[in-house]
């Protein structure tokens, strides 16, 4: 069971932090991603899946797509799905954001032209293969699914030495960081069962940069969200 406490030095974590934690790292990502991707038409019904506070939905946006497109989104945490709603009323988005988990969709079969998971993956509490399967039953015949992961974060290695350096050199790996992913292989065996033909399935590496103004706020941003350890918070982690 996880614990209640919490460090009185961490943030409360929400939209606004996640992308200042990011930077637009996640968008680069994107806008890259979709250049890859079957271009989008007035039929085109994209769904942006984990959306977090909207890297995806901008990056096409800023495509100035074809009249017609619609865009659903979901995810789990309402302080993303906050910044996304308000994000996309300003920018009059053709968008609608559910809170929803992305293993346990509620939409209809068949109804996505688009599905894109931009790092959601290495987040999964669940089987991620459940997850790629709802990415496909809910892809049109024909639909195109695209799904990112991490392949190397500099930051996690500060991180998880933090994180020995706090709790001891046996202290458990930190939840938010699964570098089984790294490598590509978990992914695409996922997607492989659930269903996506193997030689369908193609990998490519993209980089991301960026710059960080002020370093204290930045590392105190990253330690709020992802030092936490799969236990909770302790005492003794406000003590060190």
């Amino acid at each position: 069971m996880a614990s209640s406490f919490t460090p009185k030095q961490t943030l409360s974590f929400n939209g606004e932090l996640l992308d200042e934690l990011q930077g637009n790292m996640s968008v680069q990502i994107a806008e890259r991603l979709i250049t890859m991707l079957p271009p989008f038409t007035s039929d085109s019904h994209l769904h942006d899946s984990g959306c977090g506070t909207g890297a995806v939905t901008r990056a096409v946006m800023a495509t100035n797509p074809p009249r017609g497109l619609k865009i659903t989104a979901n995810d789990k945490q309402d302080m993303f799905l906050d910044a996304y709603r308000v994000t996309a009323a300003a920018n009059n988005w053709p968008a609608v954001a559910h809170k929803m988990d992305s293993a346990a969709l509620e939409f209809p079969d068949g109804i996505f032209s688009h599905s894109i998971a931009n790092f959601l993956f290495m987040n999964f509490p669940y089987n991620d293969d459940v997850a790629a399967g709802e990415m496909r039953r809910t892809l049109r015949k024909g639909g195109v699914a695209a799904a990112t992961i991490w392949e190397e974060q500099p930051h996690a290695v500060a991180l998880m030495a933090a994180n020995r350096a706090v709790r001891g050199r046996d202290a458990p790996e930190l939840p938010m960081f699964n570098t089984e992913w790294y490598g590509g292989k978990q992914i695409k065996e996922a997607m492989i069962k659930a269903g996506f033909a193997p030689e369908k399935i193609k990998a490519v590496e993209m980089e991301a940069w960026s710059a960080i103004k002020d370093y204290k706020r930045w590392a105190t941003i990253a330690w709020s969200y992802l030092g936490e350890p799969a236990d909770g918070w302790t005492p003794e982690d406000e003590e060190e």
